[in-house]
């Protein structure tokens, strides 16, 4: 590992440099990884080192954000307890190629969740992660696109591992869980981490060997939405129908009364019981 930033005074449920990264051996993810305790976000560190020439697959991580950001620019509550973390990458495909990203990332924290806690975590389109139909991860990705070339992804991720759900917003609580809930007790936080990183790499290297219809195979396998009932809240209005699955790009197929119906992006939420 390369000589990183590393924050004192952290305590026993926190973030250790030393403990996170021992024995972890990664392709790509993780192979420079910058520590912080609190930041504004990781996402915006990310980003301002990606355009500072920072090399693919470095990784920030921290234990709390005070401005952490989710799609459309939503804020995203970061309290400590939970493990935030945005990665630099630098594939060589063209935009219509990276699409899938966030579909391909959220199964590399689902196998982690599973590893980690033997409980089984479902992917809901296009960005969550669910324990038991509650939301227990947060994915989201923006692109650099000059042309036809990518210049970099930032992938922002954040997990609630052993989160105190009285930190979230009262309106959000009863729809929100974290690993320490659902295993009964305290999760380590540097076992979870390099877990997750282990398979981030581990997945983002299929997606870039190729793997990509299988990749999209396993994700569907594990979907909280394929197969309901849905209604998908879009930029150019709602969509109703039966979720049937994705296509090629991660793009979600649903089943309307007028016919199939193809979306990219939007809100998804499960209508059937």
């Amino acid at each position: 590992m390369s000589d990183d930033t590393v924050v004192v005074g952290l305590t026993s449920i926190d973030l250790e440099k030393d403990a996170c990264v021992k024995g972890l051996t990664t392709r790509t993810i993780g192979r420079i990884i910058h520590f912080h305790d609190v930041v504004t976000s990781t996402n915006e560190l990310a980003r301002e080192m990606a355009e500072g020439g920072a090399r693919e697959g470095t990784v920030i991580i921290a234990n709390s954000q005070s401005e952490g950001k989710g799609r459309n620019e939503r804020r995203f509550h970061s309290p400590r307890g939970g493990i935030y973390l945005s990665i630099v990458l630098r594939p060589s495909l063209g935009p219509d190629e990276i699409s899938v990203l966030p579909l391909v990332m959220g199964l590399a924290v689902s196998k982690a969740i599973q590893c980690t806690t033997f409980t089984e975590a479902r992917l809901k389109w296009p960005n969550d992660v669910l324990i038991d139909g509650k939301k227990v991860s947060g994915i989201m990705t923006r692109s650099s696109v000059k042309g036809r070339n990518v210049e970099h992804v930032i992938v922002g991720i954040g997990i609630n591992v052993n989160t105190s759900l009285d930190d979230l917003p009262e309106d959000i609580r009863q729809s929100s869980t974290s690993l320490r809930d659902v295993s009964g007790t305290d999760i380590d936080p540097n076992q979870f981490a390099r877990d997750l990183l282990y398979f981030l790499d581990l997945v983002y290297s299929q997606f870039i060997d190729g793997q990509k219809e299988d990749l999209l195979d396993q994700w569907s396998s594990r979907s909280d939405t394929i197969g309901e009932e849905v209604r998908v809240l879009t930029s150019g209005g709602d969509v109703f129908g039966r979720a049937l699955g994705l296509d090629q790009t991660g793009a979600l197929v649903v089943r309307t009364d007028s016919g199939l119906e193809r979306i990219s992006s939007g809100d998804c939420i499960k209508l059937s019981a």
